[in-house]
């Protein structure tokens, strides 16, 4: 499931550019950066278009060059999708998507479930979150709630940096960063209820997100956690030991896999696949 890309800001090689907002006040650098990615918005020429994204027809709106990238084009059935098809992600079941992105994926979530069934999608973007509700729209998703917030370990207002694939602030200070709401899977599970499957993709929030679901993991729903090695994991405090800690042995089992490698087999510490940001999916264990 990668949705890993570069944020609204300067091309690597605008180096320049990048020390004068550095230098700047931040909320005069904040008003440059915000109003250069309201101009690259702007002159990008949106469409709608029917495309085939986890193996399903939809109606997408492309509205920018990272969504033209990852859905400007039909995409075969997600194996870690596929692979969760055969424990909890079945027709009824409810479904919480964190870091949600245009919510295509959710789409997909959603007509998994099905009418009975109901996938919550959070996303911090204000931008991707407008695309993902106009998403919801074209494609009737009745059964697809779209939040504009961030998920964290409880609920109220924290510290993001902004851009087509942001991620929480590790407080390094940036022109970027603004306050979004913030929101945790237990607060949900208030909400909507108990959930059956939860996506996870924070880009290295992991652990803060998992530790505002401590009464959600008492009903062992399966879960899918993308891990940010390398990518955020470790500056926003977190580890891979830590994040196996939330799945027990004992009512866990833990697959991983990658995109290189996209056929999940059994969890093991110290191989390879572990070394970089990969995919962890742990399926509650029914067995006594």
């Amino acid at each position: 499931m990668e949705r890993v890309g570069s944020a609204i800001g300067f091309e690597d090689g605008d180096m320049l550019k990048k020390a004068l907002l550095l230098v700047l006040p931040n909320s005069l650098a904040r008003r440059i950066q915000q109003a250069r990615a309201r101009r690259m918005l702007a002159a990008f020429e949106k469409k709608e278009v029917r495309r085939l994204y986890g193996g399903y027809e939809f109606t997408l709106q492309i509205a920018d060059p990272l969504g033209q990238a990852w859905y400007g084009q039909d995409t075969g059935p997600l194996p870690e999708v596929e692979f969760l098809r055969r424990f909890r992600l079945k027709p009824g079941a409810r479904v919480f998507d964190l870091g949600a992105h245009q919510c295509v994926v959710a789409l997909v979530l959603s007509r998994i479930v099905g009418a009975g069934g109901l996938v919550v999608a959070v996303e911090a973007n204000a931008h991707n979150a407008r695309v993902g509700q106009r998403n919801k729209e074209l494609n009737s998703a009745e059964n697809l709630r779209v939040i504009p917030a961030a998920a964290s370990d409880r609920a109220g207002v924290i510290v993001f940096n902004d851009g087509m694939n942001g991620q929480i602030s590790d407080g390094t200070p940036s022109p970027r960063s603004i306050q979004v709401r913030a929101v945790a899977i237990d607060d949900l599970m208030a909400e909507f209820g108990q959930p059956d499957v939860v996506f996870i993709d924070v880009e290295g929030f992991e652990c803060k997100v998992l530790a505002g679901a401590k009464r959600a993991l008492l009903g062992t729903p399966d879960c899918f956690v993308e891990v940010h090695i390398g990518a955020g994991l470790e500056a926003l405090g977190g580890s891979l030991d830590a994040i196996v800690e939330f799945f027990p042995r004992e009512t866990y089992k833990l697959f991983m896999c990658s995109q290189e490698s996209p056929e999940p087999v059994p969890f093991q510490r110290g191989h390879e696949m572990t070394g970089s940001r990969f995919f962890l999916i742990a399926v509650a264990d029914k067995t006594p």
